[in-house]
């Protein structure tokens, strides 16, 4: 044999290999995260979020999402590391983890085999089967692509233990120079513990790996042939060394299982005998082989998710079970003459056992991700048939490799086609619809993306279809119930939200429930149930956040601080957090913290025009009038039609004597943006000078473009009424416009009713100017504004000796005390 040759092939086998899959999978590239486990694995996972740090190493080795595998966690914290959420990042790493199990694959066959076209055709179609879209192109799904990259480091690792071991008795390979004895031992034990540890990171990156012990007894029958069937009957007797070599494989294997089962059992993802009984359970395994065998050679119709019926055609079962026995029995008949048929075919019936449904995980019948090392079994039958038989026949060998080429540019397309469906939720689940039927779970999350595109109408449909399907369908009740409660029909949501928490209890659920009664002002329920999803789901920012907002409301500022401080530990970037904690601690007297937290949220976020104008207030109330100016400045910088920002901006410069710079500061907005509250805030600056005369035109104004403004129509009113300078006095008006006033705020502000007394005195109506004045004064006292009430009463002396009121030149007309 011509080694270079040999070399030289098998590198131009692994380029083509790499090229291939890089092309079958370019699509990929051009796709987002999906709201289907992405926002649990990456998105809105407060550890991942954080990226690669100590803590996060600490975080990952704890049960999460139902499962146990840390490698998992902290590939995806890399990633954030790396790339932040950008989904090219992520997605090109999964990629390049597919590509090199391939190449992987590759290796293993063609050094335990010797057959170079063989294992890479193998390899060719583990590489673009479309059955692998769905571990490549999910995100969450990394753990596939991370687990089978273990795997097969571990295979190869045990390949090499495995050959030093013994010489196999396998296809011929060439002559080696054979080390020392020594040499040859220590090197064989460092490949035997390298796949140990290997299977151990495996099991870390996902617990479906528990099989492998059972696949290196395959692998050692065929290709490795550490023992052969003995001629007559068939005994076990060769197989006890190679079993007790197994067993601290089989022990990582017991502890993996035990873990897992825990993980799931906590998280609820295991389904009881009573949700599905075992003769259920039986059969879906059943029937899953099979559908899994026709979907390998028949990759069409694939979705995301395959929804479990209610029961099973008993014809169905038996046909199923007729193919799976008949099949066996053909593979161990061959076994002799043909031992990659029993290889292959145990390879794929054992590799699915935890994940066929016997411990029912999740709601899914079966699930494309779960072959991603399966499909190697019946790649291997497939392959290593079509060569024998080639071998044989020689006339059927240029078909066969036509037919393998074909087979391999097939799956190729349907891979490219596959991976397009995955670029956005709306594409994904409404592919899934258009494949299966009865699917809840796609008209859900279908519904979802729908929702947020603000299609609310569409968004309904599918919740409505996926309740019809499945009626305690809890996360689509609770996804109904945000859809009524944007439209605006609180009483609905709320209904659906109730029904989704009695469906279900979930984080999710009482998360929304909570959401509907603080907006029904019924704080005490909100902040019940906001307590009941985070005892669910400890590690979900938005609930400590907005349980926060609710014990701020109720003043209850120590415990929100620490509902806030506990949201900043899961998500340090939570602006909105920062800001509100920054309030709670000002509002507990605790003012140079609450500072330090706004400064903190403007260093994080320095273009949010929020962060400036909570900061800004903050300053303010610690008498810092300059550095409020300068924030506020900011925020109209950033925010140039924020009026309020723009009033405050000048109320700063009014604080500091400024009046000049307050003046131009509104100036300056109108010629920007003429709106209502920009004349409006002129007016009260022009006011505050004593300058009436100029501040009613911009007065005026602000009723003309807003005629409906209470506080306007009411200040405008009071200027015309009370002003010391004649000819801006305008009585009758001023009653016109102060009717007005108290007839939008429903008679309910004493404040107004303080004007329009005025603008009686001021038409001469002294009788009426009496009677509305004492009706402020009451309305003052009720509301408990004594002030407003004290200066009723001065008025109500003017009126009794038929004096009208005149304002003095302070304080200004829109803050003045009526």
């Amino acid at each position: 044999m011509d080694r270079s040759n040999d070399t030289h092939r098998f590198w131009l086998v692994c380029l083509l290999l790499s090229a291939a899959t890089l092309a079958a999978f370019w699509p990929v590239f051009h796709n987002g995260f999906v709201l289907y486990d992405d926002p649990d694995y990456v998105l809105d996972n407060p550890g991942v979020l954080h990226g690669l740090s100590g803590a996060g190493v600490v975080w990952a080795f704890q049960p999460h999402a139902g499962n146990w595998h840390p490698l998992t966690w902290l590939s995806h914290m890399l990633d954030v590391s790396l790339f932040g959420l950008n989904a090219f990042g992520h997605h090109l790493v999964s990629l390049l983890f597919h590509a090199a199990n391939t190449l992987l694959l590759f290796t293993f066959l063609r050094r335990t085999t010797g057959a170079l076209w063989r294992s890479a055709v193998v390899a060719g179609l583990f590489a673009l089967h479309p059955l692998h879209v769905e571990s490549v192109a999910w995100v969450a799904e990394r753990k596939d692509v991370l687990s089978g990259f273990w795997a097969l480091l571990a295979l190869c690792a045990y390949a090499g233990y495995a050959t030093r071991a013994e010489q196999p008795s396998g296809p011929a390979q060439a002559p080696q120079p054979q080390p020392a004895p020594g040499t040859r031992s220590l090197s064989r034990w460092c490949f035997y513990f390298a796949a140990l540890l290997c299977f151990c990171l495996g099991l870390m990156s996902k617990p479906m790996l528990v099989t492998l012990p059972f696949l290196l007894l395959l692998l050692d029958f065929w290709p490795l042939r550490r023992f052969v069937l003995p001629p007559g009957r068939w005994s076990l007797k060769p197989l006890l060394p190679l079993l007790v070599e197994k067993l601290p494989f089989a022990s990582l294997t017991f502890a993996s299982c035990v873990v897992t089962y825990l993980a799931q059992q906590a998280a609820g993802a295991v389904s009881t005998l009573e949700a599905l009984t075992v003769d259920f359970r039986v059969s879906n395994a059943l029937i899953s082989y099979v559908r899994y065998l026709a979907k390998a050679f028949c990759p069409v119709g694939l979705a995301v998710f395959y929804p479990l019926p209610k029961e099973w055609p008993i014809e169905l079962v038996l046909g199923a079970t007729l193919v799976l026995v008949v099949v066996t029995a053909l593979v161990f008949w061959r076994a002799r003459q043909a031992p990659f048929l029993v290889v292959g075919w145990l390879w794929y019936l054992g590799s699915l056992v935890p994940v066929i449904g016997l411990i029912q995980v999740g709601q899914q019948a079966l699930a494309d991700r779960y072959m991603y090392l399966p499909i190697i079994g019946l790649c291997l039958m497939a392959v290593w048939s079509g060569a024998e038989l080639a071998a044989r026949w020689r006339k059927a060998g240029s078909g066969l490799a036509l037919l393998g080429t074909a087979t391999l540019l097939a799956c190729a397309l349907l891979t490219f086609k596959q991976t397009e469906y995955w670029r956005d939720d709306q594409t994904l689940f409404g592919h899934t619809l258009d494949v299966t039927h009865d699917n809840a779970v796609a008209q859900n999350n279908l519904g979802v993306s729908l929702y947020n595109s603000n299609n609310l109408a569409t968004a309904e449909i599918h919740f409505a279809e996926a309740i019809r399907l499945k009626p305690k369908y809890s996360e689509a009740l609770v996804n109904l119930s945000l859809c009524r409660s944007k439209q605006g029909r609180a009483d609905e949501a709320l209904d659906f939200a109730l029904r989704a928490v009695q469906a279900r209890p979930n984080a999710l659920a009482e998360y929304n429930l909570a959401n509907l009664l603080r907006d029904q002002g019924k704080l005490d329920d909100a902040a019940t149930h906001f307590r009941s999803a985070l005892a669910l789901k400890p590690d979900m920012p938005e609930a400590w956040y907005n349980l926060g907002n609710v014990l701020s409301r109720q003043r209850q500022h120590e415990e929100a601080i620490a509902a806030y401080t506990k949201a900043l530990d899961l998500r340090p970037a939570y602006i909105d957090a920062y800001l509100n904690l920054g309030s709670a601690l000002v509002n507990a007297g605790r003012r140079e913290e609450g500072l330090a937290r706004f400064k903190t949220a403007v260093q994080l976020a320095p273009d949010n025009p929020d962060t400036h104008f909570d900061l800004a207030a903050a300053l303010n109330t610690m008498g810092d009038h300059a550095g409020a100016a300068a924030e506020y400045a900011e925020v109209c910088r950033l925010r140039p039609n924020d009026m309020e920002a723009r009033a405050n901006l000048g109320q700063a410069y009014l604080d500091q004597g400024k009046l000049t710079e307050a003046i131009a500061t509104f100036e300056a907005a109108l010629r920007e943006h003429p709106t209502a509250p920009a004349h409006h805030y002129l007016a009260l600056m022009l006011d505050a000078q004593g300058q009436g005369a100029q501040a009613a035109p911009h007065y005026r104004e602000a009723v003309r473009l807003a005629p409906n403004d209470p506080t306007f129509l009411n200040d405008l009113a009071w200027l015309l009424a009370t002003s010391p300078i004649e000819s801006v006095r305008n009585g009758t008006e001023a009653v016109t416009l102060g009717e007005r006033a108290c007839e939008l705020t429903g008679g309910k502000e004493a404040r107004f009713f303080g004007t329009l007394d005025a603008a009686y005195a001021e038409a001469g109506r002294f009788d009426d100017a009496i009677k509305t004045a004492t009706k402020a004064r009451e309305l003052a006292l009720a509301s408990g504004q004594k002030e407003i009430a004290a200066r009723a009463e001065q008025r109500l002396q003017f009126y009794r000796n038929h004096k009208p009121w005149r304002n003095p030149p302070e304080p200004a007309a829109g803050d003045q005390a009526k």
